[in-house]
């Protein structure tokens, strides 16, 4: 095991070294080149996208909490109604 670990070292060296950072550089130019600017030009689009998604989750969310709101609303009313009249006596 131990004298696989320079081994591995080496080939750690190369294959996360400067050569592969030139070839992700390479790539997202030419990508950037072929597909015309696209991560720049729809980013606006994008961003609309991704809010119109979190609206749409936070409604999704929202709606059983509203239907639990409504089936508890009796218990909630009569448990307030119950502690302020044990509050009453106490004054």
């Amino acid at each position: 095991m131990n004298s696989l670990l320079p081994v591995l070292e080496k080939v750690q060296a190369v294959v996360w070294g400067p050569p592969t950072l030139l070839l992700l550089l390479a790539t997202g130019v030419y990508f950037t080149i072929r597909l015309q600017g696209l991560q720049i030009t729809k980013l606006g689009l994008a961003i609309r996208y991704i809010f119109i998604v979190i609206c749409t989750m936070t409604g999704i969310v929202a709606f059983p909490n509203l239907i639990g709101l409504l089936g508890l609303s009796s218990v909630v009313i009569k448990e307030t109604r119950d502690y302020f009249a044990e509050l009453k006596p106490q004054r």
